[in-house]
């Protein structure tokens, strides 16, 4: 009997994951998807990420962040460690050419490139093929692997979401790559988490919130909590992104793959059992 050649969609990535896509839209608070990039890269280090950015969301991160990007070039360096060299291992984010799908190329982070990471914070040890299978795509670039159901992925995540982007994806109206892959995510099924950033909302807004979560999608509005009692700007982003790795988990579940797993910061279960602590002492 002759043995099959073919293999898995899901190994060939060198990890036990699909690829998600992660789209950055141009609301406030480009920091959430920021963080969520870097934390999810310090828990498996080659886990496949397609990150698509709107030239709004790279003015917020200019005008919020100060993060020296520009609509022509843009690196996981800069995306995480925006005072990092090398600029090196840039991607240029052009329309049609094969470049724009190829995968980083990695730089080893060691004590003479060691910079601030999104969270004001020394990174931690890098490995040697940390990154390595994030792509970054351009948004105009209509033909990229995201725009198209062929391309497996376990879902996608847009945060922050403006109004126009969530717009777009409720009425199927797709005029760049971030809402066709978003369009393609939820014509295949798969899990779509969007993260609306916006106050207050009008009821158009609402209205379209309710349209997508009829068909489906998860909204998880940028809405922190403080029950952990944060003593930081990046303990309310941790609220956030937590919630969404959360989503992203229950989809890995479901399709039978593993979980991240991550515990940003206390579940409210943990902070219980301390307050419980501390009464009985």
């Amino acid at each position: 009997m002759e043995v099959s050649k073919t293999r898995s969609r899901d190994t060939q990535k060198g990890a036990q994951f699909r690829p998600w896509t992660i789209g950055i839209s141009g609301a406030s608070g480009t920091i959430y998807a920021r963080r969520l990039v870097e934390l999810v890269l310090n828990a498996v280090p080659d886990f496949p990420l397609d990150i698509v950015v709107t030239e709004a969301a790279l003015r917020v991160m200019r005008e919020e962040d100060g993060l020296p990007v520009s609509i022509g070039r843009l690196s996981l360096e800069q995306l995480i460690y925006p005072t990092s060299l090398p600029t090196n291992s840039s991607v240029e984010l052009i329309d049609n050419e094969i470049s724009d799908e190829r995968s980083l190329v990695n730089t080893e982070f060691n004590e003479n490139k060691v910079a601030r990471t999104a969270t004001g914070k020394a990174p931690t040890l890098r490995v040697a093929n940390w990154g390595k299978n994030v792509r970054f795509h351009s948004n105009r670039n209509i033909g990229a692997s995201i725009a198209s159901g062929s391309y497996l992925t376990a879902g996608m995540v847009i945060l922050p979401c403006s109004m126009k982007t969530l717009a777009g994806v409720a009425h199927g109206y797709s005029d760049n790559l971030l809402q066709r892959a978003a369009d393609v995510t939820l014509k295949e099924g798969r899990r779509l988490i969007m993260v609306p950033r916006e106050t207050p909302f009008s009821e158009i807004h609402l209205e379209n919130m309710l349209r997508l979560t009829r068909a489906g999608v998860r909204i998880v509005p940028a809405m922190p909590g403080f029950y952990q009692q944060p003593t930081s700007i990046m303990d309310l982003v941790d609220t956030v992104v937590s919630r969404v790795i959360d989503q992203m988990d229950q989809a890995q579940l479901a399709l039978g793959l593993p979980a991240l797993g991550l515990d940003v910061h206390k579940r409210w279960d943990e902070i219980v059992e301390d307050r419980k602590a501390l009464g009985d002492r």
